[in-house]
């Protein structure tokens, strides 16, 4: 059983959606895109962010889509989480992740990024993710 509980949705200060999932045991996993704001939504809502497992970004990736995932990334450092998965399906994210790395640092976590291929499946004790990739005007990947 989960519990779906919206982080932001699109207002005049926060641009995007953010879902989290929260299995019963207590596992938390976001899905959507992390803006500015976000990480103020969470703490006005009072979810901590503690059981954090996975990140799935979804759509488009630009500053407005993630500008708040580094900052996001060195608070869930801080409180002592060990690693962490982004979860996209486009290499972008490995050019993008790797961007950070002079200012987006911390010993202690072990921070990945997984590539999802068209219909893989993304498996877990508690929860499993099917991607699908959209392109645009029938695109190609690449």
């Amino acid at each position: 059983m989960f519990t779906f509980i919206p982080i932001t949705h699109p207002t005049s200060d926060t641009k995007h959606p953010l879902l989290l999932v929260q299995s019963a045991h207590g596992e938390k996993y976001f899905f959507g895109k992390i803006g500015e704001g976000s990480q103020r939504s969470l703490t006005e809502n009072k979810i901590r962010i503690s059981k954090l497992k996975d990140i799935f970004l979804t759509g488009e990736l630009n500053w407005s889509d993630i500008g708040g995932l580094p900052g996001m990334i060195l608070t869930i450092a801080d409180q002592g989480k060990s690693n962490l998965v982004l979860h996209y399906g486009n290499d972008i994210l490995n050019y993008i992740v790797s961007t950070w790395r002079y200012f987006v640092f911390r010993f202690g976590i072990d921070l990945n990024d997984h590539i999802m291929k068209d219909k893989e499946v993304y498996e877990d004790k508690v929860i499993a993710v099917k991607s699908f990739n959209v392109l645009k005007n029938g695109g190609k990947t690449g």
